[in-house]
C-alpha cells in the first residue's frame, strides 16, 4: 500500500505527540501509514501480547506475519 509522505510525515509527529498511555492509538496510528514493524516492535517492547496478535491478524505480507509470530513466541515462552 503506498502513501503520501505527507502521512507518513504527520503520522511520525502525532506519534512523537502522544502519551505513552494512548497505547493503542499507537500502534493503529503505526499500521496506519504502514510501519508494521514499527508497531510489532513497539507492542513487543511493551510485552503487550494482545495488540501483537491483534497487528498480527491484520497483516497480509508472510516475511512480517512471521515476524510477528516470531515476537509473539517469545513473549508466551517468558
Amino acid at each position: 500500500m503506498l502513501f503520501q509522505r505527507g502521512e507518513i510525515t504527520w503520522g511520525m509527529k502525532m506519534l512523537a505527540r502522544m502519551s505513552s498511555k494512548k497505547k493503542e492509538e499507537q500502534y493503529l496510528l503505526l499500521q496506519r501509514i504502514g510501519r508494521y514493524k514499527e508497531a510489532i516492535d513497539l507492542a513487543a517492547d511493551r510485552k503487550d501480547l494482545d495488540a501483537l496478535e491483534d497487528i498480527g491478524s491484520t497483516l497480509i505480507d508472510p516475511t512480517l506475519v512471521g515476524y510477528c509470530n516470531e515476537k509473539i513466541g517469545m513473549l508466551r515462552r517468558k
